[in-house]
């Protein structure tokens, strides 16, 4: 009888066997649709202190979206200034002062880097200078935020053609501008 019992639940249950595979449905990454410059862009900048950080900023975005590592280096230097002046500046909120301060101490560490080195660091440099713009609104001149899907990184930017700093030569068109 239990030898019975036995046979019956192992023919129930499957002996151990595997379960049937559960279909998993394929993840899909929603794309983000097309935004014109014009819709994304944010007019730059309150304070003279923030729009000279984002000025020095979009001459390395240039600098690093042509593969000019001298001038990528030189530009580092001069937007590493800047964000240090901006950093002491009483114009400023406290919460752009130490975005400023964030900045600056991010860029020394790459100053005599190659283009990678640059490049990577340029990602976290653009996330704080987004977030001192978006805060610092104002001015006449007109920045987006561009992005890179093959990086999966921001950037700002002040013109409506894409010119990718992550990728430079190899995709320079690469990237949609985000709202």
């Amino acid at each position: 009888m239990i030898r019975l019992l036995s046979v019956l639940l192992c023919l129930c249950m499957g002996c151990g066997a595997d379960p049937e595979p559960v279909p998993v449905a394929p993840v899909v990454v929603p794309q983000l649709p097309h935004v014109p410059f014009e819709d994304a862009a944010i007019q730059c900048c309150g304070n003279e202190r923030v729009r000279r950080i984002v000025a020095e900023y979009l001459d390395l975005h240039r600098a690093l979206a042509d593969d000019d590592l001298a001038l990528s280096q030189a530009e580092l230097q001069a937007l590493r200034g800047v964000a240090m002046a901006a950093s002491d500046d009483d114009e400023l909120s406290v919460h752009s002062r130490g975005m400023a301060k964030q900045v600056a101490g991010m860029l020394e560490p790459v100053a005599d880097g190659s283009l990678d080195k640059l490049r990577r660091a340029f990602v976290d440099v653009s996330a704080k200078v987004i977030v001192l713009t978006q805060a610092n609104q104002g001015g006449s001149k007109p920045v987006a935020v561009a992005f890179c899907p093959q990086t999966n990184a921001n950037w700002l930017q002040g013109e409506p053609e894409i010119l990718n700093p992550f990728l430079g030569s190899l995709d320079p068109s690469s990237g949609t501008f985000r709202r």
